[in-house]
């Protein structure tokens, strides 16, 4: 009988041993010089060396996943990500294992041209930029330009990326020997840094229930915030905030007939956040006057992202992501101050 969420329990020694076995198979003059480099500045991982044909890639990568879905999340599928292999890459760049020291990769764009790499679908920076003036030229380097027909006006303000440039050389020898040091810690788990879900804990044979998925499984209770990793919590607090803004759209959605009634209600509760954010945009203030209230959730959704500078998109994934969890805390409190009111003195 198939188990949904879980691999059944395998202990650490076999599933180390079996990760090694993998990795040490193609560490061989074929395949064994593929390297991999992680360019900070564009956050991505680019392969070189190995095999003419590009095999070498693909046999990394699948090992890699294996090995992350394995020793990293202990058999939680729902806990892997989209691209295992790049959790497993991270988890080794955090240990500081096999991965050089970085070197710092700069490059200075306009925002122009940056503007248009974006329009264009070509690479750009994924981190933030700074705003960096160019130098003063001096008299030598404007006749240079003169004499190039080149202009020799200073150059403007634009936008300086700066990030870290790592190169891990022979990849399979040194995921290997990572096995090694991920079973060698205490209670065999792995700290998952970098990736973007977190590992969980090693379960045993006595800890495996089927039919379970998740911490749940493990602990036989539910998924805490503090099981979640930082962008899931990020995830779960816009989930709040739209359940939060739908409910006060539903309360003082009857009481508005006009946009005047947006400025004066928000007077009469300072502490509503639809109404602040409706004062601070007037056409989230328009469709709040002229929307109806069976669209509460939509508009809430429209609100949320205006609010944490989001898309829409992103915020109604994160609304069907959390949307169970936080309605059931929400009816949950509801039903606490139902049952033991305060008592006036």
């Amino acid at each position: 009988m198939a188990h949904k969420g879980t691999h059944p329990p395998e202990s650490l020694e076999v599933i180390k041993a079996d990760c090694k076995r993998g990795f040490s198979e193609y560490d061989n003059t074929e395949h064994g010089s593929l390297s991999v480099d992680w360019d900070g500045l564009y956050g991505e991982y680019r392969f070189s060396g190995g095999a003419e044909s590009g095999d070498s890639e693909k046999l990394f990568k699948g090992l890699a996943t294996r090995a992350a879905m394995k020793m990293l999340h202990g058999g939680h599928l729902e806990r892997v990500g989209r691209e295992p292999w790049k959790e497993w890459l991270s988890e080794m760049r955090s240990q500081r294992f096999g991965f050089g020291a970085p070197e710092i990769s700069v490059e200075v764009l306009s925002r122009r041209e940056l503007a248009r790499r974006k329009k264009a679908g070509e690479p750009a920076p994924a981190v933030k930029g700074k705003l960096h003036h160019g130098p003063e030229l001096d008299e030598r380097m404007k006749e240079w330009l003169a004499r190039h027909s080149m202009p020799t006006s200073p150059v403007g303000p634009q936008l300086r990326f700066e990030a870290g440039f790592q190169t891990c050389e022979r990849v399979f020898k040194k995921s290997a020997e990572f096995c090694d040091v991920l079973s060698a810690r205490p209670g065999g788990e792995p700290k998952a840094t970098g990736s973007k879900v977190k590992a969980g804990r090693q379960r045993g044979a006595d800890d495996w229930k089927p039919g379970k998925r998740g911490a749940a499984a493990a602990n036989d209770s539910p998924v805490t915030s503090n099981d979640l990793s930082v962008g899931q919590r990020a995830s779960l607090i816009r989930a709040k905030t739209v359940a939060r803004l739908k409910r006060e759209i539903d309360n003082v959605r009857p009481q508005i007939f006009g946009e005047e009634d947006c400025d004066r209600l928000r007077e009469e509760i300072p502490s509503s956040l639809a109404l602040k954010i409706a004062g601070q945009h007037p056409d989230l203030k328009r469709n709040l006057a002229y929307f109806e209230t069976r669209q509460s959730v939509g508009l809430a959704k429209r609100f949320a992202a205006r609010y944490h500078q989001k898309k829409e998109s992103t915020i109604d994934t994160d609304w069907k992501r959390h949307r169970r969890t936080v309605l059931k805390v929400v009816s949950t409190r509801r039903r606490k101050s139902e049952k033991s009111p305060k008592i006036p003195r």
